[in-house]
């Protein structure tokens, strides 16, 4: 019986596999990125992946070095190779197209939420290198070398390099639980040993190796509380206290700030200021505010969240007088006699009916020039009472306004207005009002 071996993975047959398969199926912009195995360092793959990806691959040999013995800041290594294996074998693989298949399959099961989660592992793992220099890492002790189920960790640090006795932290596992420890109250600028002990039911393991961290000259500044120093119609002056926080320096503010539903916006403001004038603002309308004071240690906790709202309001309506003018067939309204509460009227909705009627007749919908805001209603019955109803609109809001109002009749004279049962003669100057009962 023949025995067919798979061939051996060579530089040729890995610059064929990315200029036949790989490459082609790849978007625009991409960053590639790949270990440093033997096949892959050859001298015609790294001068394709320099002419496909210029300044845009990932690996040895390359601008952007592969991390070499480093898994737990490489994202392929501490996550996705794992996750694929994991999933693609949950079924049974019948050939290679299955397998090609399944490999596909779970690369598209990894959702946005998933991606942003590693990416703030990632955040983390890079912080803990940075804090330890570069040093060894422990990581949690392997399945075989526990002994039972672990309980939890001792984390103990001191002052590095004096007598002083260890002060031990204890770390026990739950839900969702992280091998991370947060010490608190630490000296700045100074070394401190570490050393992690594991626990089970038994007692506790051997520690680990010492490790050398240095804490920061400074930690991230307190945030001050804002407060309005003035305001427009379309700007709000803020202003904090650059002292706040007499212990650590500040280098920077950053300003969120948001109108209703839309989204944050930053705005990034230098250390040494104490306040911030945000203009464009639309009138009338309420904004939230808040500041995140930050230095070379990091971004503080952001400050309270503060509502303020630009000046100017609603349309204001006219009394009658100042709005409506009529005679037997028409009358004539005067919108410039509403007042615009500060922020410019940018619509008019005007409409009328006969008292006793139910539809409305619509005059305008829509914006009027400022120049020209009379609006004219003709064609109206002498005698007759009739009901105006206008809703002004500004950035600040709208408001609603009715007025009734009678057409002359053939004597010159207001109509009589009907009120349950009764009728009301309107006076002209000093008449008295007569009230008659109607049957």
């Amino acid at each position: 019986m023949t025995q067919h071996h798979a061939p051996t993975v060579t530089s040729n047959i890995c610059l064929d596999m990315l200029q036949l398969y790989a490459v082609p199926q790849f978007p625009g912009g991409v960053i590639f990125q790949q270990d440093g195995a033997p096949p892959h360092y050859g001298n015609i793959v790294r001068e394709f992946l320099d002419i496909t990806f210029p300044q845009r691959w990932i690996g040895r040999g390359a601008v952007m070095a592969w991390p070499p013995r480093s898994p737990d800041i490489t994202l392929l290594d501490f996550y996705l190779w794992g996750y694929v294996k994991q999933h693609v074998y949950i079924e049974r693989i019948n050939d290679i197209s299955h397998l090609k298949q399944r490999i596909t399959e779970v690369i598209h099961s990894v959702t946005p939420d998933v991606l942003t989660r590693v990416w703030e592992e990632l955040d983390y793992r890079l912080d803990v290198c940075r804090a330890t220099n570069g040093a060894h890492i422990e990581q949690p002790p392997m399945a075989e070398l526990q002994h039972g189920l672990l309980k939890g960790y001792y984390v103990g640090y001191k002052v590095a390099s004096t007598p002083e006795s260890f002060v031990y932290k204890t770390l026990e596992i739950g839900e969702e639980f992280k091998e991370e420890c947060h010490v608190t109250g630490m000296r700045r600028h100074t070394k401190y040993s570490v050393v992690v002990q594991a626990f089970n039911s038994k007692g506790a393991g051997p520690p680990s190796d010492e490790v050398t961290v240095e804490t920061l000259e400074n930690d991230p500044p307190l945030t001050p509380p804002l407060t309005v120093m003035d305001k427009t119609t379309s700007s709000i002056h803020l202003a904090w206290d650059p002292n706040y926080d007499t212990r650590n320096p500040v280098s920077g503010y950053v300003l969120h700030h948001k109108h209703e539903s839309s989204p944050w916006e930053e705005s990034h403001i230098a250390g040494d200021q104490s306040s911030y004038l945000m203009p464009n603002l639309q009138c009338g309308s309420k904004y939230q505010f808040f500041l995140t004071a930050y230095n070379s240690a990091g971004k503080g906790e952001p400050g309270e969240i503060l509502v303020a709202k630009t000046e100017g309001g609603a349309p204001l309506a006219p009394d009658k007088q100042s709005l409506l003018s009529t005679n037997m067939t028409a009358a004539t309204m005067n919108l410039v006699s509403w007042h615009d509460g500060g922020c410019p009227i940018s619509s008019f909705l005007v409409r009328y009916r006969l008292q006793q009627d139910i539809e409305w007749t619509v005059l305008n919908d829509g914006p009027l020039p400022p120049d020209n805001r009379k609006v004219d209603l003709v064609g109206l019955t002498p005698g007759s009472w009739y009901q105006i109803h206008i809703s002004a609109t500004n950035l600040a809001g709208t408001t609603d306004a009715e007025y009734s109002f009678s057409t002359l009749n053939t004597y010159g004279k207001n109509a009589s207005l009907k009120l349950s049962g009764l009728t009301l003669c309107t006076p002209k100057d000093s008449e008295m009002h007569n009230y008659e009962q109607q049957y």
